[in-house]
């Protein structure tokens, strides 16, 4: 089946990211419904984030998957990858695995990485999938880091790793479902993100620290690092780490 999805022109989608960069969520929200009304899927996909996160209007999740299924529906990638999760969760619409399934093959043949990932791990927990295709492509059109940072996640980074530390912990294990609470409550934020647990010895003790990255600069590292502790109260902590 091909996919014939449209943007509108760059200068408008990137009036609306500037206005959302400079937390101006009024005039982005109504920047990107205005060109959501016109099919342009990156808008919808943005406006659909908007609408899940409460930016510059009330939560609505509802509101949410209907801006995602536009853009799912006209084969764009990021959206295939949120309409089919939120299908499979019954969150904001009705439950319907299999629809949700059909989805995320879409994505993850287009080569989407989080469709591909999600995909694998359904795999590894022997749920049933709508689609046994091999999907190798490599690039990724991940939305939400790109409005928030630009080019701040790469896998190509300079001499110098920024990462930030979310916690340091007893065991690798505590970590990784302290990363899986985490991912879970900021997955918009935090997509695109790796984690890295690496083992130190500190005061005679074996700790686990969770870390995150890659960034470019301190200056990105700092901004998500802030986003990151408003959002979350209950947050251990956040902070810079350049290797």
């Amino acid at each position: 089946m091909i996919f014939v999805y449209s943007y509108s022109s760059k200068a408008s989608f990137e009036s609306g990211v500037a206005k959302y960069r400079k937390n101006n969520f009024p005039g982005a929200l109504e920047e990107f419904t205005r060109l959501a009304e016109e099919n342009d899927v990156k808008a919808q996909t943005a406006l659909a984030m908007m609408y899940k996160y409460g930016e510059g209007t009330p939560a609505d999740k509802e509101k949410a998957f209907k801006w995602y299924l536009k853009a799912a529906e006209l084969g764009y990638p990021p959206a295939q990858y949120n309409a089919g999760t939120m299908l499979i969760n019954g969150d904001g619409t009705e439950k319907n695995p299999e629809r949700g399934e059909r989805f995320l093959a879409s994505a993850a043949e287009s080569g989407f990485s989080r469709a591909i990932k999600k995909l694998e791990n359904m795999v590894i927990e022997q749920k049933p999938l709508a689609s046994s295709h091999q999907w190798s492509r490599p690039w990724d059109l991940t939305l939400p880091n790109q409005i928030r940072f630009s080019d701040n996640i790469t896998e190509n980074f300079s001499e110098e790793k920024i990462k930030i530390q979310l916690a340091a912990m007893g065991s690798k294990k505590s970590a990784e479902k302290l990363w899986e609470v985490i991912k879970s409550k900021n997955d918009f934020l935090l997509s695109g993100l790796t984690p890295t647990f690496e083992k130190i010895e500190e005061a005679g003790k074996l700790l686990w620290r969770l870390r995150v990255g890659y960034f470019r600069t301190e200056e990105q590292a700092s901004s998500l690092c802030s986003q990151y502790l408003a959002r979350n109260d209950e947050a251990i902590g956040c902070m810079i780490i350049a290797d």
